[in-house]
């Protein structure tokens, strides 16, 4: 009876961990969600498949800046922004039977060629850690720790006119803030 006991109490908590882990999932695509309905221009992708957007080399950059593919992608998000779409992937690069896998955000922005895109990759790099940017052709991407949240889409994008040149504001310990 006492084995009996244990085994329920085991299995209860797991289901309650998986049914905390699934609200807090919830939550954050409610939260996105409701940020994208409030500005024009933005789209959330819930799920994302890399076959539904050929457009986006998304593979092809993770590989470069990371030295191996995605596992798996969730979630994107795609704002339009005067100068050009900035795309937000999430990734992950830790197989799904670890114990906790390694998810990561990475933002991407078709530049309007190769040197504005070096340019580009050179602002952010003042304030991003080394190894977190890349430049391909006219791809910049940037990755960051985690899934895509309402505080880093903030961070990064709010408030932004258009401009040929980016400006970073801002440290890496805040958050920057990319001017345009």
């Amino acid at each position: 009876m006492h084995m009996l006991t244990k085994t329920l109490f085991t299995v209860v908590v797991i289901v309650a961990l998986f049914l905390i882990a699934c609200a807090r999932e919830r939550r954050r695509e409610r939260s996105l969600r409701e940020w994208v309905a409030r500005r024009p221009g933005s789209w959330l992708f819930w799920p994302f498949t890399s076959a539904e957007h050929p457009e986006l080399p998304i593979g092809e950059l993770i590989e470069r800046l990371t030295g191996h593919l995605p596992l798996g992608l969730a979630s994107a998000m795609l704002v339009r922004q005067g100068d050009g779409d900035v795309w937000w992937v999430e990734y992950r690069a830790t197989p799904s039977t670890n114990s906790s896998s390694k998810w990561f955000t990475l933002m991407v922005r078709q530049c309007t060629d190769h040197a504005a895109a070096e340019l580009y990759e050179r602002e952010l790099q003042r304030t991003a850690p080394t190894g977190t940017t890349l430049t391909h052709d006219s791809w910049v991407c940037q990755r960051h720790h985690g899934l895509i949240t309402v505080k880093l889409l903030e961070a990064q994008l709010l408030g932004h006119a258009s401009t040929a040149t980016p400006r970073v504001e801002g440290d890496h310990a805040e958050g920057m803030r990319l001017s345009f």
